[in-house]
Parts: structure tokens; sequence; C-alpha cells
């Protein structure tokens, strides 16, 4: 398609133009602003940030397990060969995403299901309405 306009549409559009570059502006009405201002919502003040009580509570658990963690992990009796038996199960995963496998094939079943249940979710949040009148609806015949 063409995005150059006709001659006619050109001509159009200038005379459009013209007309309105030359237009008589005419001074706005006096109780105008009394109006603009009165129909003007007061925004208030927004609310100073606070953390909640659960903030904390999973920030220090999460601080917590990951200490833990630190300080237990050269207590773990692991065999002198794990970095290789963790570098071997990762080659395999990446192999199962790579080529496909049971692995893959699970996560992309589990991922449909998480997509469809928030889905679900979502359509119930939003049409509650709609929902509880077809449901009382329905009972009522």
């Amino acid at each position: 398609m063409d995005d150059e306009l006709s001659e006619r549409e050109q001509r159009a559009y200038a005379i459009v133009d013209d007309a309105l570059r030359t237009y008589p502006m005419q001074p706005a009405p006096a109780d105008l602003m009394g109006t603009v201002m009165a129909r003007l919502e007061v925004r208030r003040p927004a609310r100073r940030f606070r953390l909640a009580w659960i903030d904390y509570v999973v920030s220090l658990f999460v601080a917590g397990m990951a200490g833990l963690a630190w300080l237990l992990w050269p207590l773990l009796p692991l065999p002198p060969d794990w970095p290789a038996r963790v570098q071997f199960r990762l080659l395999v995963w990446q192999q199962h995403l790579r080529y496909g496998g049971p692995l893959y094939e699970m996560t992309l079943f589990a991922g449909a299901g998480v997509l469809t249940l928030a889905a679900l979710a979502a359509w119930l949040k939003l049409a509650n309405g709609f929902v509880r009148e077809w449901w009382e609806e329905g009972r009522a015949h």
C-alpha cells in the first residue's frame, strides 16, 4: 500500500490545516477555571512505605537457612568425587532438555498445568459476579 496521499487528499488536508491556523480564538469563559478545579480530586499524600512483620520473618528465615547451610556444608559426608558427579548430572539434564526425554516432557506438562490453573484462577477472580449469577440461576431452577 502506498503511504503517499493523492493530490486531492493533500489539498483537503491543506484546507483543513489552514482553517485551523486562521480560526479566531475565543477567550475562555470566566467560570471555566472554577468548574474545572471543582471537578479535580484532591490527592492524598502517599502513605509512607513500611515493612510488615511477615517481611521481617521471611527475611530472617531465608538468612538463617543460608547461614546454616554455609556452616554445615563442611560437615556433610560428601565423597571426594562429588564435583564430578554434580557435573555429570548437569550434563544429563542438559541432554534431556536438548533432545527431549521424560524430564523435558514432565516440565512442559507441569508448566502447562500451572498456566491453566493460573488462567482459571484469574478467570474466577475476574468473573466472580458472572459465576455467582450463573450458580444462583442454576440453583433457582
